[in-house]
């Protein structure tokens, strides 16, 4: 859990100081993408060839859905919240 967190401020770090040229940051965020794509892939792979997690599909069904939906729209939210947050700051000269 260490290491995700670095990544993550050393990635903040990295784009706040060394800001990357438009197309190269388009790229930066189509690897991301793909990235996350593959994440979703495996992780399915894997509860797919778990016949434990398989099993208790019907019987989680609405409840194991639910969460699932819940994380997808509170993320969604997150993210909006944070675009709409670092607009205002951006347009007001870096100023909070």
């Amino acid at each position: 859990m260490i290491l995700i967190f670095a990544a993550l401020i050393l990635g903040l770090v990295v784009g706040r100081y060394l800001p990357l040229p438009p197309r190269t940051s388009a790229l930066a965020g189509q690897i991301s993408t793909g990235a996350l794509l593959l994440l979703l892939l495996t992780m399915g792979i894997r509860i797919g060839a778990d016949p434990s997690t398989m099993a208790n599909i019907p019987r989680l069904g609405s409840r194991a859905m639910l969460f699932a939906m819940g994380a997808v729209a509170g993320s969604i939210f997150a993210v909006k919240g944070g675009t709409d947050l670092y607009k205002r700051t951006r347009r007001q000269g870096g100023r909070s």
